[in-house]
């Protein structure tokens, strides 16, 4: 198994069952996972849980619409930090610079997932 810094066994279930509403499953995530994302993401209250929750489900899903929730919530519990840092350096580059981008090597993967869908968001505007 994968070694994460953050996330635990029930991180990794959570993130694998965002895509179930009831019986009903989206292979893809779609709606349901979006949905469940928001309001799981909404539930978190601990600033160390969110950091888990998130690179569970960053490790899950690549779909920014899933992970925005999450992301959003990391910069309310950790305004002002090497993750909101992170997230807006990856946004800036990413609306205003031509290169492709570059990795941020930083030694937390959260702050790397940060800035490189920072930079994903700003491509897109």
């Amino acid at each position: 198994m994968e070694r994460f810094r953050y996330a635990r066994g029930k991180d990794l279930e959570r993130a694998d069952g965002l895509n179930w509403r009831g019986r009903t499953f989206h292979p893809m995530g779609g709606d349901i996972a979006i949905a469940n994302a928001k309001k799981m993401a909404k539930l978190i209250k601990c600033p160390h849980k969110i950091l888990a929750r998130f690179e569970a489900v960053a490790h899950r899903w690549g779909d920014l619409e899933i992970l925005q929730p999450f992301i959003d919530r990391i910069l309310e519990l950790h305004p002002n930090s090497k993750y909101s840092r992170a997230w807006s350096e990856g946004l800036h580059q990413g609306r205003y610079s031509l290169s492709p981008g570059r990795a941020y090597g930083a030694d937390d993967p959260i702050e790397n997932w940060l800035h490189g869908l920072g930079h994903q968001a700003g491509r897109r505007g």
